[in-house]
This record gives C-alpha cells, structure tokens and sequence, in this order.
C-alpha cells in the first residue's frame, strides 16, 4: 500500500470520529511513527511511495537523535527511545482492519502507526499521543496531568518580551505564575539572554513535567543537588519554597544549561498565595501567566479538552471563571515593582471584567490584546507609577 493511500484511509478513520484536522493529524502520527518529517510524508505522497519505503530524512534523523531523554512518566511515551505505553486491546487496529490497510503484520512502525490512531480516534488529544507540543521555538514533554500549551499563549509571551525590550530591561526578574508544561518560564528564560525566572505551580503531578521540560531545555545535569537520591523525578521543594536545585553544584552544571539553570526556579506553590514568593514582593518587572480561566457554567464541549485536561489547570474556580484570575491579579500587583507589567491569558468573555478588576486592584493602566482571530485574549495591565 502507498503512503496516499494510507494517509487518506487513517483521515477518514479520523474523519469518521469528529476530529477537524483528520489529513494533518495522521501524517503527523505516521512521522511519529516512521521517524520521518511532514515534508518526508508529503513527498511520499506526492511520489507515490510505497509505505513500506518510507525513510526518514537526514533532517528527521537529526531532531530524533537530538529529542529529549528525559523519563517517560505513565501515559507519556518516551522521547529517546520513541516507545509507547500498552494500548487497550479495545482500541487497537490490527494490520488488517475494518479501515482496510492491509501491510505486513510484522512491520513495527505499522504497529505502532495503528496504536496510535486508535488512540486518537477515541479522542486522546494528539499532543498526549506523540508526547510532546511544540510551543515557539520549544518542543515541551507532555502527559496525562499537564496542560497542552496552545498558540494563543505564543502571544502572551511576546507581549512580554516586546515589552522589556521597550524598557530597555536587559536583565529582567520575571515570574511565570501556573507554570504547566514550563512554556511560558522556560521560553522568557531561553529568549531573554540575562533574564531571571521563577516559575509556580500547584500540582505535584503537573510538576513533574515542568521539571522534565526544564531539565531538558536547560541541561539534565542542572538539577542534580548534593544530598538528592537522583531518583527519576527529582525532588520537588516544599509549597512556596524556591527551588534551587539548578543552582547548585558547580561549574559543571553551568555548562551543561549554558548558564540558564541558574537562572529558573520551580516553585511548588499556590499562585494566588501571598506567602508564595512573598521574598521578591514589589521586585519584579514582569509577571506572565495562564491561569486556569474557563468558566465553570461552560463546559468545553471538545472531549480532547473536556476528558484530557487538568480540571486544575482549566476551570477558573466559578461559574464566569473570574474567580482564579481575580486572584492572579492580586498576586501580581503585589509582586511587581512600581510600572512593572502582568500579562495575563483569560477567556474571550473576561476582556471587559479584568480590565476593570485591574484598574481597581493596583494597575494604573490596563487593556485587552487579541489573539490571531482578532478575539480578546489576555490582559496587559500596568502597575502604579509607571512610565511610557
């Protein structure tokens, strides 16, 4: 069978199951698959290849020997060596199927192709089934327990970073408050040469991935610390305790993160608590977040976000989902320095409501930005004093 062929019976596969993006999301499943690259499968394609020609590229080979060794948690598969978890035999698709693919049985990048639109065809969201998210110029760890970065978010970041670089702030102190996968933090961290991070979050599990991320966009060695049992997943600090854990140890590990360990805290804490980061209040130049901010009244009617995302890191704590962004308000008033700036991602419905809160809870000045569809997206609001 041609890889055409394949493509457009595993699309319809999807098609069938409700999925918007059924062509996109099974080529991108046959690269995982095959080890290949988009443009691979479209030359296929186009070529008419058969499948069981398919190689991957030398482009392909370099990002798949260069992915993250980092350890696989449950549910997540491993980056280095491309294994999935056991997939339920009631989602399986034998080599030989009701969607009428028909390859040698014995082919294990077919096995694992058909594992893996199973998966999605029972809405398992694509980014869990590949096992990462690409998120500027990040490609993150992601799993059961942690919240799939979007493009929106991309926006918030540059809202913030196009800001420092207008002030001038060459050497930033900046706080990712709800830090999931680590997008937001470890993207500041990584474009901003001299910027200092600290990154919150309340979930021990969510945690785990943050870690992940930033051990693997940082240097793996960066968070060994003298005493530790170096187990799979390193110790996580206690609630409201800065993690120093990238910056002990050494020179060795300054190598390792080129520096950028020292320079990322992972907080174990409640973003809304003032006794989280309570040390660096009224220090801080820019706050950027994604709390969770969707209404409780609004259930999302997509299963990939109603089934697969953290409740935790989704609903904002009551019916019109204020209730957590209020808070995050609060915190951020308090931790910014005289006209520093919160950037803040929020639902479409919550632009006019925290521009308002805003303006009453430490911020001089407030607005909302809009996402690429030009609706309203996320707050930038700025602390009292500050200076165009």
């Amino acid at each position: 069978m041609r890889v055409e062929e394949v493509v457009r019976r595993a699309a319809a596969v999807l098609r069938d199951a409700g999925i918007d993006t059924p062509e996109h999301d099974a080529k991108l499943l046959l690269t995982e698959a095959y080890g290949c690259t988009l443009s691979d499968i479209d030359k296929a394609m186009l070529l008419s290849t058969p499948l069981n020609a398919l190689a991957p590229s030398d482009e392909a080979l370099t990002i798949h020997s260069s992915a993250s060794s980092a350890p696989s948690d449950e549910g997540a598969p491993s980056r280095q060596t491309g294994e999935l978890p056991p997939v339920p035999q009631d989602r399986n698709f034998s080599a030989s199927d009701d969607w009428g693919c028909s390859v040698t049985p014995q082919s294990s990048q077919y096995q694992r192709f058909a594992a893996m639109l199973a998966r999605r065809a029972v809405r398992e969201p694509l980014q869990y089934i590949v096992g990462h998210a690409p998120f500027r110029y990040l490609d993150l760890a992601v799993g059961p327990g942690v919240f799939i970065p979007r493009p929106e978010t991309e926006l918030v970041v540059q809202e913030g970073l196009d800001w420092l670089v207008a002030q001038h702030i060459t050497v930033p102190r900046v706080v990712d408050l709800c830090a999931g996968s680590g997008a937001i933090g470890l993207s500041i961290v990584t474009e901003t040469a001299d910027a200092e991070v600290w990154a919150v979050e309340l979930s021990e599990r969510t945690a785990t991935w943050t870690r992940r991320n930033a051990e693997a966009v940082l240097g793996s060695t960066g968070c060994e610390r003298s005493g530790d049992n170096h187990d799979s997943v390193p110790r996580i600090p206690d609630a409201g305790q800065a993690d120093t854990g990238f910056e002990d140890g050494g020179a060795s590990r300054e190598t390792a993160g080129a520096g950028m360990g020292r320079r990322y805290h992972l907080v174990l804490g409640d973003a809304t608590d003032s006794n989280t980061l309570a040390e660096l209040d009224g220090t801080v130049d820019l706050v950027v977040t994604n709390p969770p901010y969707v209404p409780e009244s609004e259930i999302p009617e997509q299963p990939e976000v109603r089934d697969h995302d953290p409740e935790l890191a989704l609903y904002g704590g009551s019916p019109d989902g204020l209730l957590i962004p209020e808070r995050i308000i609060d915190r951020a008033a308090a931790l910014l320095r005289p006209g520093g700036l919160l950037v803040m991602e929020h639902d479409i419905s919550q632009g006019t409501a925290l521009v308002a809160y805003a303006q009453v809870h430490g911020f001089a000045q407030a607005h909302t930005g809009h996402d690429w569809t030009g609706r309203p997206r996320y707050l930038v609001a700025w602390c009292d004093d500050y200076c165009a």
